[in-house]
C-alpha cells in the first residue's frame, strides 16, 4: 500500500481583495469623482453668468461699423455691429427644429450683401411658428432696397446631436429648410463666402420676427443646484467609506 504524501507547503493564501477594503475604494472614487463633478458644474456658473453680463452690457452699447473682409475674430462674438448693404431676399434660410417657449419654428437667416464687397453677412432675423403642416412654408418676405442693420454677431447655434446630411452643392432655390447649419453648409448652399459669425437683428429694426439675445444653455442657478447635488452625493459616499472603515477596524479590533 503506498503510503499517503505529506505536503510542507503552507496553504493558499486569499489573493482577492477583502470586500470592506473594496468597498471603502470604491465609495472613496465615487466620493472624489462627485466632487470633481460640483466643482466642474460651478465653474460652468461662472461662465454662464460671464456670458449673460457681456450679452447685457454688449446691448447697451452704441454699434460699431463692421467689414465683413476682416477676420470673425473672437473679440466680436456678442458685439453689437452695423452694416450697410442689401438682404438678398431670393437665397433664404429656414433652418428647422428650433424651438421657442415650447412652440416649434425656425429662425430665418437672410443673406445680406455688404456695400463695401465684403463676404455676405447671414442675418437672423428672429423666430417665426411652422405651420402644423411642415410642408406649407412660412412666408418670409424681405425688399433689397439699401439699408443698415444693426445687430449681435453670435455663432450659429450647435444641437447637441446633428441629425441629416450636410449640403452637398449650391442650390438656388428661395427658401431652402436645413436644420443646425454650420457656416460651411450655408456657403455650400449659396455658393458665397460668408463672414465667420451671423448677426442677430436688433428687435427694433423692421422686417424681423421674434428676437432673443444668445443665452447659456443653463442658468448659473441652475449650474448651482447641480453642483449642490452632487456634492451631497460625494458627501454620502465618502461618509460611507468613513463608516464601513471604522466598522471594519472595530471588527478587527475586538
Amino acid at each position: 500500500m503506498q503510503e499517503p504524501t505529506h505536503s510542507n507547503a503552507p496553504p493558499p493564501a486569499d489573493a482577492g481583495i477583502p470586500r470592506p477594503l473594496l468597498a471603502v475604494g470604491l465609495l472613496a472614487v465615487a466620493a472624489m469623482v462627485c466632487a470633481s463633478l460640483g466643482f466642474w458644474q460651478l465653474g460652468r456658473a461662472g461662465e454662464a453668468r460671464a456670458l449673460m453680463e457681456r450679452v447685457a452690457l454688449a446691448a447697451n452699447e452704441a454699434p460699431i461699423r463692421l467689414r465683413t473682409s476682416d477676420a470673425a475674430r473672437e473679440s466680436l462674438r456678442y458685439a453689437r455691429v452695423e452694416v450697410a448693404g442689401r438682404y438678398v431676399p431670393e437665397r433664404q434660410i429656414l433652418v428647422d427644429n428650433i424651438v421657442h417657449e415650447g412652440t416649434a419654428g425656425y429662425d430665418v437667416l437672410t443673406p445680406f450683401e455688404p456695400l463695401d464687397g465684403g463676404p455676405w453677412l447671414m442675418v437672423n432675423r428672429g423666430w417665426i411658428p411652422a405651420n402644423p403642416d411642415r410642408r406649407v412654408l412660412p412666408a418670409v418676405p424681405v425688399d433689397g432696397e439699401p439699408r443698415t442693420v444693426t445687430g449681435m454677431l453670435d455663432a450659429l447655434p450647435v444641437p447637441g446631436l446633428r441629425l441629416g446630411e450636410a449640403p452637398t452643392a449650391e442650390t438656388r432655390a428661395p427658401l431652402t429648410v436645413i436644420s443646425f447649419p454650420t457656416m460651411g453648409d450655408l456657403e455650400t448652399i449659396l455658393g458665397r463666402s460668408l463672414f465667420g459669425y451671423q448677426l442677430l437683428l436688433d428687435p427694433e429694426q423692421p422686417d424681423g420676427y421674434v428676437q432673443k439675445l444668445p443665452a447659456p444653455s443653463l442658468t448659473p442657478e441652475k449650474h448651482l443646484a447641480y453642483a449642490a447635488q452632487w456634492w451631497l452625493f460625494g458627501s454620502i459616499a465618502g461618509g460611507g467609506a468613513v463608516a464601513v472603515a471604522w466598522r471594519t477596524l472595530r471588527r478587527r479590533k475586538t
